[in-house]
């Protein structure tokens, strides 16, 4: 065999080995990597909502993050996991928020046995200066004025009249929930919350005062007369 036969059969054998191991580039499987995920077969994962210190994920007082105080942040912690106590560091988790959670007790551990119950899904809504929680005029919210926000009440609670300061609530509630505006003078939540319109507009409906009727009486002769306006 001529030296250039011999070269070009190399060279195809070399050729046909190269191929033989590299082996067509669709057919490569790369190691599978588990990461655990919200969901798994469509079933989604109870997750518990804590307040932490966002810097060091240390648990705080739920009552800082329903009061949107700086440096503070809600995290979602599966109920299966172990959940800590206020001042205890939390572990692994997301800030994403969760589509139904569940508040937890403050003393931490696994499961529902520490869920909050919250029967009542129902909220008062009321207007207050976002910076100090000062309620107004439901008008100023709105109409989206700037440094103003809705805050929201358990109808268990009590709302504050406006002018005075809002506590106890929160400026976040769920999107299960159904909102209902309040008597500007405050007082329990129940007592003063208002019934939406049938209009679905959400606007409050109007307060009506009936005035108290004035009579006049009017003696002609022997004819006396009582007229009511």
């Amino acid at each position: 065999m001529s030296p250039t036969a011999l070269r070009t059969s190399s060279l195809g054998l070399a050729l046909l080995l190269v191929a033989g191991c590299a082996g067509p580039p669709e057919e490569f499987v790369p190691e599978a990597v588990w990461e655990e995920t919200d969901e798994d077969e469509g079933t989604e994962v109870d997750r518990a909502e804590i307040c932490v210190r966002k810097a060091t994920l240390v648990r705080a007082a739920d009552q800082l993050c329903d009061d949107n105080n700086p440096g503070h942040v809600w995290y979602y912690v599966p109920l299966t996991a172990k959940i800590p106590a206020v001042g205890k560091k939390a572990g692994s988790g997301t800030f994403d928020a969760s589509d139904l959670p569940y508040r937890v007790s403050e003393k931490g551990g696994t499961g529902e046995d520490i869920v909050i119950a919250d029967d009542e899904m129902d909220r008062i809504e009321i207007c207050v200066r976002k910076q100090t929680r000062i309620r107004v005029r439901d008008g100023r919210c709105d109409d989206g004025d700037t440094g103003y926000e809705w805050y929201y009440f358990p109808p268990d609670r009590q709302v504050p009249a406006v002018g005075k300061k809002a506590v106890n609530g929160s400026f976040h509630r769920s999107d299960y929930s159904e909102t209902f505006r309040a008597r500007p003078y405050g007082g329990k939540g129940r007592k003063v919350m208002l019934e939406p319109p049938d209009d679905g507009t959400g606007a409050t409906p109007p307060r009506t005062t009936t005035r108290p009727q004035q009579c006049t009486t009017i003696t002609t002769g022997r004819v006396t007369t009582r007229r009511c306006s």
